[in-house]
Parts: C-alpha cells; structure tokens; sequence
C-alpha cells in the first residue's frame, strides 16, 4: 500500500498542476435573450461567468443581442483575452442538465439508416419511435438523438474589436475519425423522407435534393450523437491548432435556436486550451491523492 501511495501522489499532484496550467473562459448565455440589451452592451453578471488566464482580465465580460426583421436573434459576447495563448484553441459549448445517458434515448437511433443504407419504414428500429415517421414519411435521421441536436450557431471566428485582429476557427476535423466511417451518405430518395420536427426551422420546406444533410461529412452532427455519459458536458464546436491567440478584445455571435427551457438546464460558450488530460478538470489529480492519502494510511 505505501508503493501505491508513492506512485499515486506525484501522479495526482502532476494532474492538477496540468489542469492549473490551462487556460479558459465560460460564459453562461442562457439568459440573452432576455437579460442582455439591444441597445448597447452591458456587463454579463458574474454569475454566469468563469475565466482562468495568466494575466489579470481588466474588463468583464460583455454581451449584446442583436434582432433582424426576420426575428432571428444572434447573441453577440464580447471578451477580453489578456494574454497571448499559444496554440492550440478549441471552443466547445456547455450543457447542463441534459441527460443523454438516458436508456431509451442513448439506443434512438436506427445503425442501418445512419449507415447510409435507404431503410424501409416497416424495418426501421423501434427505438426510434415515437419519432420514425411523419405523414407515412420516414423521418431522417430518425431518434430522439437527432432530433435533439443542439442547434445554436457560432460564428466560424473570434472578431477582432478595436485594434484587436480576427481570429480564424474551423469547424472541420471536430469528430472523432471513427465517427466519420460510422456516418454515411444516405440513400434515401429525398420524396421519402422527412426532417425530424425540431429541424423544421432549418428545414421549412422539407428536403431537397439540394439541401438534405449528409451526415458524412456533417461533423457538428457526429459530435452531438455521441452521447455523454453525464448530464453536465461538453462538445467540441470549433478549434484552431495552427494560430497563437493574441491578446485583445473579442466578440463571439451565437446565433440563439436551442429552447433550454425544454430541460431546464443551461448552456455555455467555452473558450480553452488542454492540457494533458484535457481541461480544466482537477477531479483525477484529486482523486488520485485521496487514494494516495487512504494508501499511506
């Protein structure tokens, strides 16, 4: 037992100095469309923000919504960044309360129709109901997965304010390689399908042979439906490996679609670097010296 607590101890104590080491910024917009003004920016309130830099961040976060005459609403977050952060830099969005680990929502999918193949409606998996079929149509992809599927939008860079320059991000290489041999182009005739319902924003008219999703290459799509195993997680949005961030000022516009209301939970946009298990997450390093702790006792 000392041998385990010898070995475990620098092990934990090197965890946590890693996650010390990264990087980040946590803004709860949750609330901007009806807390923030239309008018100007204001101060996002403390709560609903978390930021860890090297430097002193000398301005508070700041937030803004903004309305076109379609009645889209675009939430715009302003941020300081007082540090250059040497690569790499990977955004990612934050649910609270949303539990994908859920039995019967984690097995609602069909792997014959996310394989590509064109699955007749009578051979469809029954996990998918009660979201299989719509008017004797095939609903593509079918499942409360899909159907679920976060849709808020970020915009594909960090916009420079002032006299601070954009900042390049990519939502390409997000998935998991596996995940993309998992996904296939369909097969479907496009008269025989339709949107699950919460798509319909995105697709009023149904879907065309111009505008149905391949699932292949849609990579947002992959991330979503490999399902967390607890009910607070991350998913990867948008990274860029390549680019040093500078310090300076930046605004994020996300445009607001995903009702949270429906699960009473909350989400984030989060700005972070990783370290070497990821984020910043002293829960192993932590956990490790406990059993370090219990060993050497």
């Amino acid at each position: 037992l000392i041998l385990v607590a010898c070995i475990f101890t620098p092990i934990g104590i090197g965890l946590i100095v890693s996650a010390t080491k990264v990087q980040d910024l946590t803004i709860n917009y949750s609330h901007c469309d009806t807390k923030a003004s239309i008018n100007a920016f204001t101060d996002v309130p403390k709560k609903y923000t978390k930021y860890h830099f090297k430097n002193k961040v000398e301005s508070k976060p700041q937030w803004k919504l903004a309305e076109d005459e379609s009645g889209k609403k675009t939430c715009e977050l302003q941020f300081e960044v007082p540090n250059d952060i040497k690569k790499s830099i990977f955004i990612y969005y934050k649910l609270t309360n949303f539990y994908q680990n859920h039995r019967r929502y984690v097995q609602s999918f069909d792997t014959k129709q996310i394989l590509g193949e064109s699955i007749k409606l009578d051979d469809l998996d029954t996990n998918c109901s009660p979201l299989r079929s719509i008017d004797k149509k095939i609903v593509y992809p079918c499942g409360l997965i899909a159907n679920s599927m976060f849709n808020d939008t970020f915009s594909q860079k960090l916009s420079g304010v002032n006299n601070t320059g954009d900042f390049g991000l990519t939502n390409k290489d997000i998935s998991w390689s596996i995940d993309r041999h998992r996904f296939k182009t369909t097969k479907y005739n496009v008269s025989d399908i339709v949107p699950p319902p919460n798509w319909m924003k995105k697709y009023p008219d149904g879907y065309t042979d111009d505008n149905i999703p391949d699932i292949h290459t849609w990579e947002e799509f992959q991330v979503w439906m490999r399902t967390a195993a607890f009910p607070k997680f991350y998913k990867l949005a948008l990274k860029n490996e390549s680019t040093t961030l500078p310090n300076g000022t930046y605004q994020m516009n996300i445009e607001l679609n995903y009702p949270i209301s429906l699960f009473g939970g909350s989400k984030s946009f989060v700005l972070t670097t990783n370290g070497a298990i990821g984020g910043r997450n002293m829960s192993l390093g932590v956990l490790y010296l406990i059993v370090a702790g219990l060993c050497a006792i």
